[in-house]
């Protein structure tokens, strides 16, 4: 039993440096994540412009519409005023003609032999006949008021189609412009996560005690973690010059 006592308190004495105990990955990897941050920035950067190249080009499209989009506007009154007030009061005018032309033209046959009858019947049809005539004006005033309306709308319409086809590949991309910002943006927090990680790594390990003798990585570590400007990175990590790494220590190879 005090021999294995022996063997176990050995083993403790020995125990692992700290640095060598953590992972170093994150620090290790910082000139890749460096250079990836480089290039999502390069890629924000040319998906904003291309963003602003694509409104630039939409601008005058999109004022022109909005001019023809503000003269179809001061149609609507129009064809509402003919729609919900000239055509129903004609087509109200027809509904009333219509049972006194029929009644008329049950009671009155072409040929009539009673004088009162034949008298009536004449009548009826001088009266009916100057009402058909009124409402014959009145849909041919309606016909001509509709077609001064679409006369000056139809070109609108085919003015508004060509320039929203025009729209339509400068909307596409600003939509890819768009998206590939936001992924660009994405990378960039992520990557910029990774950093602030290496960062905190890199505070601990320059924190710690010398040590004599430091491995291959933990000098590499400590190398990046005093030559990488992570402020300017991410100007919310302040520069580690208020920590020196950890001197006379010396790497083995």
């Amino acid at each position: 039993m005090r021999g294995a006592v022996v063997v176990v308190l050995s083993f403790l004495c020995l125990g692992v440096s700290p640095a060598a105990a953590q992972d170093l990955t994150p620090i290790l990897q910082l000139p890749k994540a460096l250079e990836d941050l480089k290039g999502a920035k390069a890629d924000s950067a040319a998906a904003v412009s291309a963003s602003q190249a694509a409104e630039q080009d939409a601008a005058p499209i999109l004022k022109e519409h909005k001019l023809w989009e503000d003269q179809l506007a001061a149609l609507k009154p129009k064809y509402d005023a003919y729609n919900k007030t000239d055509l129903p009061a004609y087509e109200g005018e027809v509904a009333r003609y219509n049972p006194v032309a029929d009644r008329h033209n049950a009671t009155c046959p072409k040929v009539v032999s009673d004088n009162g009858q034949l008298a009536r019947c004449q009548g009826e049809y001088a009266q009916l006949s100057a009402w058909k005539s009124r409402l014959d004006d009145h849909k041919g005033k309606l016909q001509q008021e509709l077609a001064q309306l679409d006369k000056q709308r139809d070109p609108i319409l085919k003015r508004s189609k060509e320039l929203e086809d025009k729209f339509q590949p400068i909307k596409q991309r600003w939509d890819e412009a768009n998206a590939k910002q936001q992924e660009a943006a994405k990378r960039i927090d992520a990557l910029k996560a990774r950093i602030a990680a290496a960062y905190q790594l890199c505070r601990a390990l320059l924190l710690q005690p010398p040590q004599p003798d430091l491995s291959k990585d933990v000098g590499e570590a400590l190398h990046l973690c005093a030559s990488v400007p992570f402020d300017n990175a991410d100007s919310s990590l302040p520069p580690l010059t208020d920590i020196r790494p950890p001197s006379g220590a010396t790497t083995n190879q």
